[in-house]
Formats: structure tokens, C-alpha cells, sequence
């Protein structure tokens, strides 16, 4: 009788364990990959770090979405929108500058927690802080 209860009782907690772990496989995203809120946060970090966004970026104008996600786990489009209180790109200091109100558009791939490409209003190439050469 006894013996019965302890195999029924690690039957129960086998099955209780196996349970726990398809659950959590339902609800994590796969090894080795990042989930959107974990992009939108990868995504924010660059912007705000990058010399355009540094330089004059109004912080309270800045907003992320996930606007793609791609076949392969863990890679995604993010696009920013933030306006910056001058015209130009990258660090502009010692230059004549336009007192404009700048409204940008970023869009960045990101790709196992790394942003991969990231081109703001679709001729400036934010990684390698030059313009995008033309076809």
C-alpha cells in the first residue's frame, strides 16, 4: 500500500513537472532570442545613444513600435519617431544649423538583441553616421 502511494505520488509529480515546463515553453520566447518588449527597449537604448538623437532630440516626441517581426524567432523591424529641434543629422556641433523643428523616422532591424541596420528618414545610415549613398 505504502509503495503504491510513493509511485503514485512521483507519477503525480512527473506529470505536474512536465505540465509546468509545456506551459512555460507557450509562454517564453525561444532560447537565444528577445521578445518585443526586450526589442522596443534594444530599440530605445540605440535612438536615445545615437549622436542625431543626443545632439537635440526632444525626449518627450520619441516613440517605438514593432512594426514587422520576421519568419527567423527573435528578429524584428522597430520604427522611432522623434522630433529634434534642428535640421541635419549625426552630431552637428561647430555648424550653422536650421532652428526648424525636425520630425525623423528611423527604422531598424534588430536581430539576436543587436541592431543590425537602422536608417533614419530613408538617407541616413544611423550605425555608420553617414548618408545613404543613392542607386
Amino acid at each position: 500500500m505504502d509503495r503504491t502511494l510513493v509511485i503514485f505520488g512521483g507519477i503525480a509529480l512527473i506529470v505536474a513537472l512536465v505540465a509546468a515546463g509545456m506551459v512555460g515553453m507557450a509562454t517564453n520566447t525561444p532560447p537565444g532570442t528577445t521578445s518585443p518588449d526586450d526589442v522596443l527597449q534594444i530599440a530605445k537604448n540605440f535612438v536615445i545613444n545615437e549622436p542625431t538623437f543626443m545632439f537635440d532630440g526632444m525626449q518627450d516626441t520619441l516613440t517605438l513600435n514593432v512594426t514587422e517581426t520576421f519568419p527567423d524567432p527573435g528578429n524584428y523591424q522597430v520604427t522611432a519617431n522623434f522630433t529634434s529641434a534642428h535640421s541635419g543629422y549625426g552630431n552637428r556641433d561647430n555648424m550653422v544649423l536650421l532652428q526648424v523643428l525636425t520630425p525623423h523616422t528611423c527604422v531598424m532591424t534588430i536581430s539576436g538583441g543587436k541592431v543590425t541596420s537602422a536608417i533614419m528618414d530613408g538617407k541616413y545610415d544611423m550605425i555608420a553616421q553617414k548618408m545613404v549613398q543613392s542607386p
